[in-house]
């Protein structure tokens, strides 16, 4: 999803600026699990995020995607990509 854009968290090249001026980082990864995290089966695990949507005049519905992203070398915090386009180069 697009984030405002900070300095302190966001590449430089997934700046986007909207016409009103407000900016915004593209395509950036949300985890909502931890590896080691407990899933217990008939238990529904619940988290959290707030998040705006725009639709068009024209929409009624949109489809939000939810990854599963699993690699040896991304097993810790730090190391998981953070940007999409970096999840799917694999770079």
């Amino acid at each position: 999803m697009d984030e405002v854009f900070q300095e302190t968290n966001h590449a430089r090249e997934d700046l986007v600026e909207e016409p009103d001026g407000q900016q915004y980082a593209r395509a950036q990864l949300l985890w909502m699990l931890d590896e080691g995290d407990v899933i217990v089966a008939n238990e529904p695990r619940k988290v959290r995020k707030e998040f705006d949507v725009s639709f068009l005049k024209t929409q009624n519905h949109i489809d939000l995607p939810i990854y599963r992203h699993s690699r040896t070398h991304d097993e810790d915090e730090e190391d998981r990509p953070d940007r999409f386009q970096i999840a799917m180069d694999g770079t």
